[in-house]
């Protein structure tokens, strides 16, 4: 018998617990982008106090820090995003100079970026989130290029970094099938200078301008498999750093007709 529900908005069912969803076809979110976050860096300790390249959640294993690659190799903390996300606290958020000088997107031959990797196994319709701050004089331009092989990328879209605030954006590759339930896609978040008008309002370009990332997301639209769900009042306390804060993940459609099983635990 066909189960049909459409669940308008999904919490975590107890403070800090996982919620483990078993169901035979699909949890399916119908939103403009990818609701439901399998891989969280929120690049603070628990106190929010000190820099840490960790993987914060994850839904699969396999992730590690976020690396850095062209001019710099050097991923650094700095305050980060919190305040900006309502929070009581600055947090951290990782931080890096020396970005490219073009005036033109480099696409899949950008070679000053931030990469990581998460596994998108039983999972379909990706989306990427952060929130950034580029300084006066860093780059002007973001963009997000994808691989499925770890060689051989491709590049999606670029928008306008930050102007020396924190601003959110989204990436939404949801209509990428090629890094849909595969163990392993390699993404990179790649800045450069931009031209004149990129830059309208910003200082020139300078090698010391810096590009700061926090609350690196990555979200799935569809579930196809039994997963752990990541936990989502943890990654809330990160979001608004220093708040306790659950957060709310809107328009989730279910159909399963062998039934839907939810359970939580400590």
């Amino acid at each position: 018998m066909k189960l049909s529900d459409r669940l308008h908005r999904f919490r975590p069912l107890a403070a800090g617990a996982f919620a483990l969803l078993t169901l035979a076809l699909v949890l399916g979110v119908s939103s403009a982008w990818a609701q439901v976050p399998v891989l969280y860096y929120d690049f603070e300790n628990t106190a929010r106090t000190a820099f840490e390249n960790l993987t914060e959640q994850q839904m699969a294993a396999g992730s590690g820090p976020i690396t850095r690659a062209g001019n710099t190799t050097v991923v650094s903390g700095v305050s980060g995003a919190g305040t900006f996300n309502g929070g009581a606290a600055n947090g951290q958020a990782a931080t890096g100079s020396n970005w490219s000088s073009s005036t033109t997107d480099l696409g899949a031959s950008a070679t000053d970026y931030y990469q990581f990797t998460v596994a998108t196994s039983g999972l379909a319709g990706a989306s990427v989130t952060f929130d950034d701050q580029a300084s006066l004089t860093g780059p002007a331009v973001v963009g997000v290029s994808y691989s499925t092989n770890g060689a051989t990328y491709t590049a999606t879209s670029v928008q306008a970094t930050s102007n020396n605030a924190f601003a959110s954006h989204t990436f939404d590759l949801s209509a990428i099938t090629a890094i849909d339930n595969i163990a392993s896609v390699t993404f990179r978040i790649y800045a450069y200078a931009g031209n004149a008008t990129d830059r309208t309002g910003r200082s020139s370009f300078a090698s010391g301008g810096t590009y700061r990332i926090d609350n690196l997301t990555v979200r799935e639209r569809t579930i196809n498999a039994s997963k752990l769900l990541v936990n989502h009042a943890a990654i809330g306390l990160g979001i608004r750093s220093g708040t306790a804060y659950n957060p709310t993940y809107s328009s989730l459609t279910v159909n399963s007709p062998a039934g839907l099983t939810i359970a939580a635990s400590d």
